[in-house]
């Protein structure tokens, strides 16, 4: 997994990657309308239903959901996963 920047979420959002927001109360992210994703389902098994090399965008407010997201997203079977560095507060709208 890796750390990006908005610039480089908002570009991979564009060229087709899945946008998934990982805070209690989803909203719109620079514009972008994600798809809420919960860390209590994934713990269950419950994967979201995407190819494998789909490129995965993950935010949430601090960076630190997110990314353990991420870590459950890899051990799924996924193998282009990207949390924004810093979540929503590093990068204001």
């Amino acid at each position: 997994m890796e750390s990006v920047s908005r610039n480089v979420l908002e570009q991979g959002v564009a060229a087709g990657g899945a946008l998934f927001d990982v805070r209690p109360l989803p909203k719109a992210v620079f514009g972008l309308v994600p798809t809420p994703i919960s860390l209590d389902a994934l713990g269950r098994g419950e994967l979201p239903e995407l190819a494998p090399e789909t490129a995965v965008y993950l935010v949430c407010e601090r960076g630190q959901v997110s990314e353990l997201v991420g870590l459950y997203l890899e051990v799924g079977g996924f193998k282009h996963v990207f949390h924004l560095a810093g979540g929503t507060r590093a990068w204001p709208e």
